[in-house]
């Protein structure tokens, strides 16, 4: 059974990043520029990580961390960012801050997706 993880930056540079990272796993990628109308995508990859920016899903967070049953979520943004999710902090796995560095970065996202 195919693993997913679902990538929702409006940043083109942090969407490649993953796919990059994740490229020759046994994990499959989808990176999207939005989430507004792509909520089926949750429904149907039945994702084991999201990472999300916090800007980019302003307004929408109460819907993804609905979805915090089986899968994981990310919340990417910058230390400061964080503040604006913060009733939400009990339903992430972990925060990832940016900038990201690309140093490790391959081996730390496959950490956190497999765990």
């Amino acid at each position: 059974m195919e693993k997913h993880v679902l990538v929702i930056d409006r940043e083109k540079f942090i969407r490649s990043m993953f796919e990059h990272a994740l490229k020759d796993s046994e994990l499959k990628i989808y990176a999207i520029e939005q989430i507004q109308e792509n909520y089926y995508l949750f429904d149907d990859l039945k994702p084991v990580a999201v990472f999300f920016d916090i800007h980019t899903c302003m307004g929408e967070f109460e819907k993804i961390t609905s979805y915090n049953g089986s899968t994981r979520l990310f919340p990417m943004g910058f230390p400061e960012d964080f503040d604006l999710m913060k009733s939400f902090e009990t339903k992430v796995s972990e925060k990832i801050e940016k900038p990201i560095s690309a140093t490790q970065f391959k081996t730390r996202i496959l950490e956190l997706c497999l765990k």
